[in-house]
Formats: structure tokens, sequence, C-alpha cells
């Protein structure tokens, strides 16, 4: 193994030593659906209806991908309904989201996700712009546009809004590297990511919920990703 490989497993390491909730995917329970449903129905404000929507499309499998995209629909327009911008910004994406994951229609993902990032935008809230510009990398990338990609990944990076938005973009960008082969500047995103949660965990009062914050992008990048195509 060479010291490259060596050191990108040490890093995915670390990486995974921050995190000791990895937020596990556990299967739904039957009725998760039926109680959305009742919660709707008995929501008192527009913006819950739109939250609960939200959850409902999200929740609801690719095998009823007419209801998912339903229930998207609704909350994106009661969201503009009530001109809630971070509910339109929210049901634009659930909607390209889907087609992304359903039916693997990355083109119309995209344009989604184009307009979600206009809203974004309009609004001046970066965290949300940030978070729209990695939808749109990661629709890139599952097109092997890497160049379109990191240029969006770089934009998200380039507003700074948030060190969680900043420790998933880099382990983004540190997949996209690792499947160009371009294993340095995928140790390099990693390593990045390595520094913001060490100085996180220093600076922050409360280091334990501060170690838990790098989400899951990083550590299914650095198993399935790099733990993997490095060593093989």
């Amino acid at each position: 193994m060479t010291t490259l490989n060596r050191n990108a497993i040490i890093i995915c390491l670390f990486l995974l030593g921050f995190m000791h909730s990895f937020g596990a995917f556990g299967q739904k329970h039957a009725g998760y659906t039926d109680s959305l449903n009742t919660a709707l129905n008995n929501a008192k404000t527009d913006t819950d209806k739109v939250n609960i929507l939200m959850l409902l499309s999200k929740n609801t499998p690719c095998s009823d991908s007419t209801s998912k995209i339903r229930y998207a629909n609704r909350a994106l327009q009661l969201a503009t309904d009530i001109n809630w911008e971070k509910g339109m910004v929210l049901g634009t994406c659930r909607i390209g989201r889907t087609y992304e994951e359903c039916a693997g229609n990355t083109a119309l993902a995209i344009v989604y996700f184009q307009k979600a990032l206009s809203i974004a935008q309009a609004s001046e809230d970066t965290i949300k712009e940030a978070n729209v510009l990695n939808f749109i990398a990661g629709a890139f990338c599952l097109t092997a546009q890497y160049a379109d990609a990191l240029h969006y990944y770089s934009e998200a990076l380039e507003l700074n809004a948030d060190l969680h938005i900043n420790v998933g973009t880099l382990a983004n960008m540190g997949k996209l590297y690792n499947n160009v082969g371009d294993y340095p500047a995928a140790l390099s995103c990693y390593d990045s990511s390595l520094k913001i949660l060490e100085k996180s965990a220093r600076t922050s009062k409360k280091k334990r919920s501060k170690r838990n914050f790098a989400n899951g992008w990083v550590t299914n990048y650095c198993w399935r990703h790099i733990l993997i195509d490095v060593t093989i």
C-alpha cells in the first residue's frame, strides 16, 4: 500500500472519529405517512403545511413517484402563495431531487435546481444558496460533467455560508477528484474537512454537538470511494 493510500485511510478514519452519530437510515414505520397526513390536516399555519408536505414527499418511495411529485408540487404552490422563499427553494429542490433520484432525469433536475438557485440568490440567503449549489454540482457529477461540478462546488465554498456546508462541499469535491483519479487533490479536500472539524472542536464550548455536525456526505464518500478505490 502506498503512502498516499495510507494517508487517505488515516484521514478518513480521523473524519469518522469526529462523528459518533452516523444518522443511519432506518426503516420507515408503516404508520408514518398516516401520521404525517393527520398532522397536515391539523396544521394551523401554512408554513407548517409546507414542511409536512415536504416530509411526505421525501418519505414517499420512488415506486410511487407520482405521489412524491404531487406532494412536492403542493408544497411549492403553497409556499409561493404565501411568498415564503425558504419553502419555495425547498419545494423546487425536492421536485428536482425526485426527478434525479427516481427518474434518473438529471437534466430536468438541474433545471429545477437552477430555479431554486435564483430564488435563493434573490432572498440573499447564502446558506440556501450554498446548499442548492451543491445539488447542482452533484447532478453534474452524475453525468460526469466534472468541470461544471467543480465550478458550482467552488462557488459554494466561496460563499463560506456555514461550517457544516463547507465540510460537505469539500467531501463532495473529494469524491469528484477521486472519481477522476486525482488522488492528491481528493486527499487535500478531505484534509481540509478534517482541519475544519478540528478547529470547530477546539473553539466550541459544545464540543460534543459540534463533532456531530459533519453530515453523511463525509462518511459515505470516505468509505465508498476513497477507501475502496484508492486501495484496490
